[in-house]
Formats: C-alpha cells, sequence, structure tokens
C-alpha cells in the first residue's frame, strides 16, 4: 500500500524522490474560514483512496510559526474516512520544544503521530513504516488526550453545550440539519465541534436517545394536526356582535 505525501508549493519535496509514493501540494484559498479550508482538505485528498502513511508538513501558509501541520494533523483524526488512523509523520525543521505553546501541540501526544526531520532519508523511511497503533476502538480514548480551548466567537461551555446538544438531538432524529434554519451545518466543521464529536464517539447514536427523539418528533406532528383541524374562528365578526 502506497504512503501519501503532502507538501507546499515552496516545498523542497519532489515527487521524483518519492516516485513509490503520492505525492500531492497542499492548495488551499487563504481568504475562507480556515477550518472550512482544512475540513474540505481532507475530504479531497483521504476519501478515495487508501494510504499506509500520511507524511504532512509542520508548517506551510502565509505564518510558517503557526505551525499548520498540527492543526491539520487534529483535522484528519476527527474527520471520518479510511485514512483517518494511519499513521501521521510531520515533517518540519522545528524542535518539539518551540511547538508547545502551540494550541494543537497535545496532538503529539496521541498514537500513530511522530514529528519527523525535513530530510529524504526521513521521510522515505516514514513512508515505509507498515506498523499501525490507531485503530477504531482506541480512536476516541486518543483523542481524549488533546486539550482544546472553547472557540472566541462562542461566549462559555453553555453556549456550546446547547448548540451542540441541538446538533446531536437533530442527528440522532434523522433531521436534514440543512432545515433548520437556527443551526449552521458549517459550525460542525469547527475544529473544535469535529474533536468534540470523535472525543465523544457520537457517530455511533444512542438507542435510547433515538427512541426520544424520535417519539418527540411524533408528537410534534400529532401537534400540528390539531392545529390544521382546529376551527377557524372569525374575530371580525365577534367584534361586531359585542357592538
Amino acid at each position: 500500500m502506497q504512503s501519501l505525501i503532502l507538501y507546499s508549493n515552496h516545498s523542497e519535496i519532489s515527487p521524483f524522490d518519492f516516485k513509490s509514493s503520492i505525492c500531492e501540494t497542499i492548495i488551499y484559498d487563504k481568504n475562507i474560514n480556515i477550518d472550512l479550508e482544512f475540513d474540505r482538505l481532507v475530504n479531497l485528498h483521504l476519501t478515495q483512496k487508501e494510504y499506509q502513511n500520511l507524511i504532512i508538513p509542520l508548517c506551510f501558509g502565509n505564518i510558517l510559526s503557526d505551525y499548520l501541520g498540527l492543526r491539520l494533523a487534529v483535522h484528519v483524526r476527527t474527520t471520518s474516512n479510511i485514512n483517518q488512523n494511519k499513521n501521521i509523520y510531520i515533517y518540519g525543521f522545528e524542535g518539539i520544544n518551540n511547538l508547545i505553546n502551540n494550541e494543537f501541540f497535545s496532538i503529539l501526544k496521541t498514537k500513530g503521530i511522530a514529528l519527523i526531520n525535513y530530510s529524504l532519508l526521513d521521510i522515505k523511511q516514514a513512508t515505509e513504516d507498515n506498523s499501525c497503533e490507531l485503530n477504531r476502538n482506541n480512536l476516541s480514548n486518543e483523542i481524549s488526550k488533546i486539550n482544546l480551548s472553547i472557540p472566541l466567537n462562542y461566549f462559555d461551555n453553555h453556549s456550546i453545550a446547547n448548540l451542540w446538544g441541538a446538533f446531536r438531538l437533530v442527528k440522532s432524529a434523522n433531521i436534514d440539519i440543512n432545515l433548520i434554519d437556527s443551526l449552521n451545518p458549517d459550525d460542525l466543521k469547527n475544529i473544535y465541534f469535529k474533536w468534540l464529536q470523535t472525543k465523544n464517539d457520537t457517530i455511533i447514536i444512542d438507542h435510547d436517545m433515538s427512541r426520544i427523539s424520535k417519539e418527540y418528533r411524533n408528537d410534534l406532528n400529532n401537534l400540528k394536526d390539531k392545529i390544521s383541524k382546529a376551527p377557524i374562528i372569525d374575530l371580525s365578526n365577534l367584534k361586531k356582535n359585542k357592538h
């Protein structure tokens, strides 16, 4: 099975140096929300073909010290696809001590993730790794080792809980989220909510929750029927009689 090597436009990586691997350029729109773009990138590169290992750069984009490779690695781990549990090797020139203050540093504490030197030899060795530490059974536990802060555009834990509860209810009731005006599907592409979903393993719907929400939906439908069949009172005639 081949490995996938992602590299930026300004990278020294050349596909000719890794003929046994697939090499693809990271291209994203810097004017669009970064999580929306990274979610799109993961779905673009990792949903069609299964790979043995994923090799991604530590630094790319306008500000190299943002270490976007760490953020991209979290997106890989929190996006359901055939490569979600594959080994991720992040190559760069920075030592691990320089990354400690990055908000996504804790991804390096999880299984199946390694920081390697930006060298042809190290990258080539990474592409040949046949081990696999991560799987469906321990993914949720490993994701729990990652610590993410509440996004700045949300007020507090209470507002996060309300939104998260609404998303779970809609999902368990099998309701199309696009039909709910008060909910934005793009919120689920935010890295914080993707992390919550993977950590809590909400892909598997709780049967009791599904049953309750189904009953709730049936009650709503019955209420709508009763309202539609209720007699209509002509208030204009009522006013005339009073006079």
